[in-house]
């Protein structure tokens, strides 16, 4: 009786090991992939990566593969030339820029690599006229110019926050992401309340697969903590799978959002395609900000929720 009762406690315990083993990968993995998002235009450097993973170089890229779905060197082509499409659609930047930009040495290359992830060519893409203002009803049209007024172009200095990623749709993933940080957040004793939600939107669900669409939760720093010892080290964010991030400054362009999550993507419309063709600005490379004023949506009627969408801009 006594050796079923140690042999189940010691088949727990090895379980319970082996889960945690796990989710510690899967946080360094996900700090492999935020390292490397950060750095998208520099060489990719294996032993650096394979560091900040905590294994040997021998064995990081089919870690990374086991733990993403894809190699290393894909998930980076992968975003470069995803990044390539936005430019292709809201940029002025030349076919021969974007593939430059993009890591290839020549245009062929790049068509050739373009149309394998996305079945068009560059040059497809860039005379659909995205950058055009779409046609519309009367009614519409009005709406819409409201709207474009509505739009503040500001200056925002670099932000540090404490972030939680997650991967999927993002009607699954930010919710979460939310309840996980907040709950770490918790567990450390820190009081969130005077925090800025920001959420980060990497990916376009249009272009990207829903199961590898990046969401990211980050609470503005400082968060006070209710104790003095209950300042987090980088060991407990980490523990807990939480990043500390700077967010680049600089000038966006601010539409505030009235109502639910799912609409947000038309109200982005708004900025992109009536807004910034009849401005004189042009995105630059960093990412959207959506700031929410509602600390949760639960049991909130939709009407009464209220995002301000940022859209980097040059």
């Amino acid at each position: 009786m006594e050796k079923k009762i140690v042999h189940k406690l010691a088949k727990l315990i090895s379980s319970q090991v082996f889960e945690s083993n796990m989710t510690s990968q899967q946080q360094r993995i996900n700090a492999v992939k935020i390292h490397l998002e950060q750095r998208l235009d520099s060489p990719l450097d294996i032993a650096q990566l394979a560091s900040l993973a905590c294994v040997s170089h021998f064995h990081f890229c089919r870690l990374f593969h086991a733990y993403v779905g894809e190699s290393i060197y894909a998930y980076r082509k992968r975003l470069l030339l995803e990044r390539s499409l936005n430019h292709l659609r809201f940029s002025q930047l030349t076919l021969i820029d974007i593939a430059s930009q993009s890591g290839y040495q020549n245009q062929a290359s790049f068509n050739k690599a373009f149309k394998q992830q996305f079945e068009q060519t560059p040059l497809q893409i860039r005379n659909q006229a995205w950058l055009k203002p779409e046609q519309h009803s009367v009614k519409a049209n009005k709406l819409l110019a409201r709207a474009a007024r509505q739009i503040e172009v500001i200056e925002l200095a670099p932000q540090s926050v404490l972030s939680k990623r997650e991967q999927g749709p993002y009607l699954q993933a930010a919710p979460k992401a939310w309840r996980q940080l907040f709950s770490a957040c918790n567990d450390m004793g820190l009081d969130t309340q005077q925090s800025t939600m920001i959420g980060i939107s990497y990916d376009d669900p249009s272009v990207t697969h829903p199961e590898q669409v990046r969401f990211d939760a980050c609470l503005s720093l400082p968060i006070e903590p209710t104790s003095p010892e209950a300042l987090p080290s980088t060991s407990q964010l980490a523990e807990l799978g939480i990043q500390q991030l700077t967010l680049a400054g600089g000038l966006f362009a601010k539409l505030r959002h009235h109502g639910g999550y799912a609409n947000i993507p038309s109200s982005y419309q708004v900025v992109l395609r009536d807004w910034l063709p009849q401005s004189n600005y042009q995105l630059r490379d960093a990412n959207c900000l959506e700031i929410y004023h509602n600390k949760t949506a639960d049991g909130v009627p939709e009407k009464t929720l209220i995002t301000d969408l940022l859209l980097p801009i040059q």
